[in-house]
């Protein structure tokens, strides 16, 4: 038997809360999940969590009777591992990724969604032998904000050549896009002092915590972007593959 994951899921709609119950007792993606509570409310979750400890994943709507699931997400953050907003409306994605909650799950539930943020949070634990160094944090200067930005190692997903400014990165992390003046070459420098970013080749650099699938052809990173690496660079390509074997 593999590993179980523990959870909770709040949503005023009995139907969902229904559907929920019966897709993770049938659907097979879902059989890691088990399910500690069903509520209709935050102020009850919480409660719940003080006796209960803390759970794998909290799954969460956002338009809840005389509550706002993302103005409360970070009241859940000491009790989960992940916390992921499921919505009906697409148009709060951004403010829920600015908030820091681990994933946007659309209604009607994709098993298959909910199954991707599963195996992130499986790659994060058995990546926990270097967990203080993607903890870590680095200051990018935001060209476009004109603000510096302090970002933790684990949220960049990509960092490659800018397409039409010279001398600038696109850093693409879980929740936005940075444009930074730096060379690819001195990022580089500070990502590679830990074993989870990999450069693809001459133009990007990945995180090995966000590779969903690694194809002949290149990789597909759980942003859903594909970046192909030439038959030249097909070490790099098996480097990737093995450590995805290595922990799922």
């Amino acid at each position: 038997m593999g590993k179980t994951y523990t959870a909770i899921v709040i949503d005023d709609n009995p139907y969902l809360l229904k559907d929920f119950e019966a897709l993770v007792k049938t659907h097979p993606l879902l059989s890691c999940i088990r399910v500690v509570g069903y509520f209709k409310s935050c102020r009850a979750a919480l409660r719940f969590l003080k006796r209960y400890g803390e759970v794998d994943l909290v799954f969460c709507d956002i338009i809840l009777p005389g509550e706002n699931g993302l103005h409360l997400a970070d009241s859940f953050f000491d009790y989960t591992s992940f916390f992921l907003i499921i919505s009906s409306f697409g148009n709060y994605k951004e403010m829920a990724l600015d908030v820091g909650v681990d994933g946007y799950i659309m209604k009607p539930i994709d098993p298959g969604e909910v199954r991707k943020k599963v195996n992130r949070l499986e790659r994060l634990r058995q990546s926990g032998r270097m967990i203080d160094d993607v903890e870590k944090k680095i200051f990018l200067n935001d060209a476009d904000r004109h603000q510096e930005v302090k970002v933790p190692l684990r949220d960049i997903v990509v960092a490659e050549v800018h397409p039409s400014r010279l001398n600038y990165l696109s850093i693409r992390l879980t929740h936005q896009t940075l444009t930074v003046k730096k060379s690819l070459t001195s990022l580089k420098r500070d990502l590679m002092k830990t074993d989870f970013f990999v450069q693809l080749h001459q133009s990007a650099i990945v995180s090995k915590l966000h590779v969903a699938k690694v194809l002949d052809g290149g990789v597909h990173m759980d942003n859903d972007f594909f970046y192909p690496v030439s038959s030249r660079h097909k070490k790099v390509l098996t480097e990737l593959a093995n450590y995805l074997a290595t922990i799922n």
